[in-house]
């Protein structure tokens, strides 16, 4: 089968590509896909995270096995082991020094018999992608702040202004 994925740039422009790749290809060609679709070199590190709807990142699907049970690598994994039904999501970094952003849903699902095309391959190319990655904002409004400045163990210590007034 064939699965066709937006991956859109986390910017304020418009800028994604409609990749197609086989169900049965692994994260790591579809890692190559993408890294090519927007014109990096694929020098740098990348990570795919499971993602609800909500853009929620969840477990990744790391480049390189990092010793951690249970856990997917993308030459590992194949697509079809985490992608089965249409809207499903991921996150996708490239370069985690930079942290070139993507969201990645599932948009088609079809069988197709000629499967003598190359794949991945993109289907559609819509912005023209930027020199800079864009700035990133790492704040939650899902948390709480739950830290009180005025906290009742600081009056413990509020005559202490200075270490030499301490008595050994």
């Amino acid at each position: 089968m064939i699965f066709k994925f937006r991956v859109i740039l986390d910017s304020k422009e418009d800028i994604f590509r409609d990749i197609e790749v086989l169900d049965s290809q692994s994260f790591e060609a579809f890692h190559e896909g993408i890294y090519k679709a927007f014109g990096f070199n694929g020098q740098e590190m990348a990570s795919f995270f499971i993602s609800d709807n909500d853009w929620e990142q969840g477990d990744e699907i790391s480049q390189m096995d990092m010793g951690v049970p249970n856990s997917y690598i993308m030459n590992k994994t194949s697509i079809e082991e985490l992608a089965d039904d249409i809207g499903d999501k991921f996150i996708y970094v490239y370069d985690l020094l930079n942290y070139w952003t993507f969201f990645v849903e599932l948009i088609e699902i079809r069988n197709d018999h000629n499967l003598s095309k190359n794949y991945p391959k993109v289907i559609t190319s819509v912005g023209q992608m930027l020199t800079k990655a864009p700035e990133k904002n790492f704040t939650s409004t899902s948390i709480e702040d739950n830290f009180d400045l005025d906290d009742e163990l600081d009056d413990d210590f509020s005559s202490f202004e200075n270490i030499d007034d301490f008595n050994l």
